[in-house]
């Protein structure tokens, strides 16, 4: 009896382990096809660039505008050689409407984009990450160092395009 109890005692653990490597494995993917959707993304506002001669705006500003990701698909969709590059993304990261778009991460959120960077670098595309929280700064932005707790604890699992991490 108490063989059979450390056997199963043995299995059960032998599941978890399993289970935990399944679960860490499957968001590595996630983060890597939202690392290669980024790069993607990115290479589209170059391009866009070259072309226009200047990169996308954000668009526009105060609570009714809509996100600054949909002003960047409108103004990446404008031009046909740029939506050219974005038929490599599948359907589910973009989504062109008429008029605008969005551009989603693989765990289907949508990400966020800052023309400026966080440090005023260049271009910034942020996935929240499989939590779905992007712990934005005090003004709804990336880039401030007057975080609360919670907003640095919602950024730890974010994938920026910039690499940079919150450890």
């Amino acid at each position: 009896m108490i063989e059979l109890m450390i056997v199963l005692m043995i299995l059960s653990l032998l599941v978890a382990m399993v289970v935990g490597i399944g679960n860490y494995v499957a968001e590595e993917q996630y983060r890597k096809q939202t690392r290669g959707y980024q790069v993607i993304i990115l290479g589209a506002i170059q391009r866009y660039t070259q072309i226009t001669g200047g990169a996308p705006s954000a668009g526009e500003s105060g609570e009714d505008a809509p996100p600054p990701i949909q002003a960047l698909a409108r103004a990446l969709a404008s031009q046909p050689e740029v939506v050219d590059l974005l038929t490599k993304l599948p359907k589910s990261v973009y989504s062109k409407t008429v008029g605008g778009g969005t551009f989603s991460d693989a765990y289907g959120q949508e990400m966020d984009w800052d023309p400026r960077g966080s440090m005023g670098e260049g271009p910034l595309l942020v996935s929240a990450g499989a939590d779905g929280k992007f712990g934005h700064g005090p003004n709804g932005k990336f880039g401030h160092d007057t975080y609360t707790e919670e907003q640095l604890k919602d950024q730890k699992d974010n994938i920026r395009s910039d690499d940079r991490t919150r450890d």
